[in-house]
């Protein structure tokens, strides 16, 4: 279950936090994403460590990671997965495309950042062992 944590959600919220860095003159909307983004990273990563020393039980991470598609972390990391693949950098005419969708991809922050807030509270709380 470490194993799930560690590379695939880890990876996709690792290369958001890195594409939203690279983003030339971000507007708060973009800020606050890359903020929030980071603390979840740092969350992950703490969630991660305490699974691998067995400090959280594996009925608690099931209940963060069921084998549905239906847990908070399997929704963020399809949410992190679809937004690190937007932001992928491209070159040449993709890299202008890119930048024209990036409007449309905005609207879209607003949901995400009620998704991150969500998923960082209980992951908050499986720090704490309250779960």
């Amino acid at each position: 279950m470490a194993e799930v944590i560690g590379f695939s959600l880890i990876s996709a919220t690792g290369k958001v936090v890195k594409y939203v860095e690279d983003i030339k003159n971000a507007d708060e909307e973009w800020a606050e994403l890359l903020d929030e983004t980071r603390v979840m990273l740092d969350l992950l990563t703490k969630l991660k460590a305490k699974a691998e020393q067995k400090a959280i039980s594996q009925p608690q991470l099931a209940q963060l990671y069921p084998a549905t598609q239906s847990g908070p972390l399997r929704i963020l990391q399809n949410e992190m997965e679809k937004l690190a693949e937007r932001l992928h950098s491209k070159t040449g005419p993709k890299r202008i495309f890119q930048t024209i969708m990036w409007t449309r991809t905005k609207g879209k922050i607003g949901d995400l950042l009620s998704k991150l807030e969500r998923a960082k509270g209980i992951i908050e709380i499986a720090l704490l062992n309250k779960l």
